[in-house]
């Protein structure tokens, strides 16, 4: 989604190619991407074990697990993921080195810890608004979050950000 982000940006018609334009990086690049979604799934089962004992690694679907504790768990991986959003921008479009790709994202997240939080506190009500419509609204979420957030790396980082669309 990023990635059709950037290209429609440039111009480019939407093409089904970007649903799997990440998977043709390359491995350090997968790599800080996978880092990255892993770092964010460890506060969620941290988070998750700590509010109500369920291990996520070993039953994601645990009864204890309300409606309430899932708010909670996905509140903190949202802001816990803030310091990594633009760690998948950076690799993708700068061709950054695995290290430089979390740098950068770090970087931006410092320079706009405020901005950054609204923005985690209202990517969080999108994705809840989404979950209320049993997960078929998260059809319409993901992708605003996904331009929402190229259209974040695009302000902060300027035409240099933009190198390999």
């Amino acid at each position: 989604m990023l990635l059709g982000a950037a290209a429609v940006d440039h111009g480019a018609p939407l093409q089904i190619r970007y649903a799997t334009a990440a998977f043709r990086a390359p491995p350090a690049a997968l790599a800080a991407i996978v880092l990255a979604a892993l770092s964010v799934f460890a506060v969620e089962a941290l988070v998750a074990y700590a509010t109500t004992g369920a291990n996520l690694l070993v039953d994601p679907a645990d009864v204890r697990i309300t409606p309430a504790a899932l708010l909670v768990v996905f509140g903190a991986a949202s802001f816990a993921s803030l310091p990594f959003v633009f760690v998948p921008l950076a690799v993708l479009l700068q061709n950054a080195a695995f290290g430089r790709a979390f740098a950068t994202s770090m970087h931006a997240f410092a320079l706009n810890v405020g901005p950054l939080l609204l923005f985690g506190a209202f990517s969080l009500g999108l994705i809840g608004v989404g979950l209320m419509a049993f997960g078929v609204g998260l059809i319409a979420v993901f992708p605003i979050l996904a331009c929402a957030t190229y259209a974040a790396w695009k302000d902060i980082y300027g035409a240099g950000a933009l190198s390999r669309s």
